[in-house]
């Protein structure tokens, strides 16, 4: 799993998720090196999750082995974050196998509830 994101005001988050999503594309159709994403972009509500927009995808890569992640995006007006995972039975895998995407935006509600705390 990788996390990464960014902190501050988002006055619309569904516009910055949907901003961060056609990087990813352009990024994809631009550069192999980045991945692509595989299938279409679903908007999940997991029952952890309140007060954003949730947004999952799978993407892939080829290096030496094939790898496919579940990628999910979350925003709300004071976060913009994703986490990437995969299923960890296939690390040693000729290829790796995506979680479920509903499996990763469960995850991710739970990541986001773990990192979301006031200082």
């Amino acid at each position: 799993m990788t996390v990464s994101g960014f902190y501050g005001t988002i006055d619309d988050p569904e516009r910055a998720v949907d901003a961060m999503y056609a990087k990813l594309k352009a990024q994809s159709e631009k550069d192999s090196g980045h991945g692509k994403l595989v299938g279409s972009l679903k908007e999940f509500k997991p029952s952890d999750f309140e007060n954003g927009i949730m947004k999952c995808q799978q993407t892939e890569t080829i290096d030496v082995v094939t790898k496919t992640y579940a990628f999910c995006i979350w925003g709300d007006h004071s976060t913009l974050s994703y986490v990437t995972s995969y299923d960890p039975v296939s690390l040693g895998a000729v290829s790796w196998n995506s979680m479920s995407l509903e499996d990763a935006a469960d995850l991710t509600a739970k990541v986001r509830k773990d990192v979301r705390v006031r200082a």
